[in-house]
């Protein structure tokens, strides 16, 4: 029928009459759409719970559809179309919120299962299997960088129909191009304070140094999003060490960037992979402060340096086992052992033993070095307890020297003798002549 002018009764009566069927096709596409969100189906679905929840709700939308194929419901029937909808609503609630917790527990299965599998590679390598170790470093370590989930940012999904699928898919794949800095960043802001995770005074920082905040999108607003960022939703683990309250893990901080992006940037495109792009190339890479880890890395495997190393390697190993607390490492699997480690607390009475926790180098500085250090293992992502093996012991030294000893025009691995020599007084292990 027309739908112009001012109506007459007839078109009134005729869509009062109709409107339970509008209604009910609206209802149906609700139906469809929690199908698609909790990915089950009748014959699909994961538990025997889902299952009994759909067929209820499919039973009750065929009941629905009697009601709202008739022309006229009589009055005495309203009672019981109410509650018929109330009972269609707590159950889809029912449903939405399993469906909810199945994508949560996904999202965490598949960043467990590629970190393993980047473990696993990893290790290959390290029996000298053919790779590019540094690259399969790098690819390990930025891996929490380059993943988002979708359940957790269903609130900023675009509503011009486009599917939520290819929206992630698209917006993971540009996560992946700015991966190694966003993880270079995260590590400088996240140490400012001597943390392993970002407090919301170094989110602040960062968004500062961004320059972020506009007449737009105000710093409440980036306030806003450090708090959403940070809770906690359905199933996910409460594991306040792997997540602590108030700080931002490295995923969170992927998220926090996603949500200033979509919000600050919604007028450059309805694609968010396209937002979060212009927002890292406008804002973010020319502004902000990263951390240079992997190229002081990269200094200490120079040939001189691993041969200044050598010539002190017992003597280091001696220290290190002075100083160093013994822990248990194993579990039911394992047969329980103890072994050293060097904790934060270990190497702060190192530095005041051995008298080189002066000038720039503060019990600030030292937590910031072991937030670094720890990087390189992978802890700082996952959020393990705060301590250095042998190895991260060799690399925290190297940084102090460079602490008391920043004569920039003296080689490396000259400063680093020094300071074996001088502040740490320790006598080189003797060269065989060639």
């Amino acid at each position: 029928q027309d739908g112009g002018g001012g109506g007459n009764s007839t078109a009134r009566t005729n869509d009062s009459a109709v409107s339970p069927r509008s209604k009910s096709s609206a209802r149906s596409a609700r139906f469809t759409s929690v199908a698609e969100v909790s990915g089950v189906s009748m014959g699909e679905a994961a538990t025997d719970e889902m299952k009994a929840l759909l067929r209820t709700l499919n039973e009750l939308s065929e009941e629905w559809e009697g009601f709202a194929h008739r022309v006229v419901i009589d009055p005495l029937d309203l009672s019981e179309v109410v509650e018929k909808l109330k009972k269609i609503d707590e159950v889809q609630g029912e449903v939405e919120e399993k469906a909810l917790e199945g994508a949560m527990w996904w999202d965490q299965l598949k960043y467990k299962l590629g970190r393993h599998s980047w473990e696993l590679m990893a290790h290959r390598i390290r029996k000298n299997v053919s790779g590019d170790k540094e690259a399969v470093r790098l690819e390990r370590l930025s891996r929490p960088f380059q993943q988002i989930s979708g359940t957790r940012i269903d609130d900023l999904r675009p509503n011009d129909g486009f599917s939520w699928k290819k929206e992630i898919g698209a917006l993971e794949l540009t996560l992946s191009e700015f991966a190694q800095d966003m993880r270079r960043i995260y590590i400088h802001y996240s140490t400012l304070n001597g943390g392993m995770a970002m407090s919301h005074s170094e989110w602040n920082s960062f968004t500062h140094d961004c320059h972020l905040a506009t007449k737009k999108f105000p710093q409440g607003s980036l306030d806003v999003v450090f708090v959403r960022t940070n809770r906690r939703i359905g199933s996910e683990e409460d594991d306040s060490a792997a997540n602590p309250d108030r700080e931002l893990v490295p995923q969170e901080f992927v998220e926090a960037l996603v949500r200033v992006a979509a919000s600050k940037y919604a007028d450059v495109s309805p694609r968010l992979n396209e937002r979060f792009k212009h927002m890292m190339v406008t804002d973010v890479l020319t502004r902000a402060a990263m951390s240079n880890a992997d190229a002081f890395r990269r200094s200490l495997k120079e040939e001189k340096v691993q041969l200044t190393y050598s010539s002190y390697r017992s003597k280091l190993k001696s220290m290190f086992a002075k100083y160093a607390s013994a822990v248990s490492q194993g579990g039911k699997k394992k047969k329980k052992k103890r072994v050293k480690v060097m904790r934060m607390s270990d190497f702060v009475l190192f530095a005041q033993q051995e008298k080189f926790l002066q000038g720039a180098l503060t019990k600030q500085a030292i937590h910031n070095l072991f937030a670094r250090v720890q990087d390189e293992s992978g802890d700082l992502a996952a959020g393990e307890d705060v301590d250095l093996d042998f190895e991260e012991f060799l690399e925290a030294v190297a940084a102090c020297s460079l602490y008391i000893l920043p004569d920039p025009y003296l080689p490396f691995h000259l400063r680093l003798e020094n300071f074996f020599l001088q502040v740490l007084r320790l006598d080189p292990k003797k060269r065989k002549p060639r």
